[in-house]
């Protein structure tokens, strides 16, 4: 219950569940490791706004614990969804098509179809998460 005047504990207690998930990576984006902001007042207009995903989605026996908590920008939240990480990096990774997957090249390779040894192939796509290091 809010007081006039005062926070309600409701509302800091809150706060410092949201200070500890963006204090995993003072803020970064999980996954493309933009810089977000943590905005405690509107408006809450920014692609960068800080938002907090839950990496096994709850729908998927994921847990609002703070392990199972990372901070996410506004537009990889929203593109995430109730996505496991490795449905996420899949969906992601064919945003850059049409380059060709290793795998394509070796069954274009089995058809008789031999591509230019410096062809643009689909790079392994790398969260921001995983190339500093931290855990899923």
């Amino acid at each position: 219950m809010t007081i006039y005047g005062q926070i309600s504990k409701e509302t800091l207690q809150r706060w410092q569940h949201q200070q500890e998930v963006w204090s995993k990576s003072k803020g970064r984006c999980w996954y493309c490791g933009v810089q977000t902001l943590w905005e405690l007042t509107p408006p809450f207009h920014t692609t960068q706004q800080f938002c907090i995903d839950h990496v096994i989605p709850l729908s998927a026996g994921g847990r609002n614990d703070l392990a199972n908590l990372v901070p996410a920008c506004r537009l990889c939240n929203g593109r995430k969804g109730t996505l496991s990480v490795e449905a996420f990096r899949a969906k992601e990774a064919q945003r850059s098509l049409p380059l060709f997957t290793p795998e394509h090249i070796t069954y274009l390779h089995a058809l008789g179809i031999v591509l230019p040894p410096d062809f643009p192939c689909i790079p392994p796509l790398v969260f921001w998460f995983e190339r500093h290091g931290l855990p899923a």
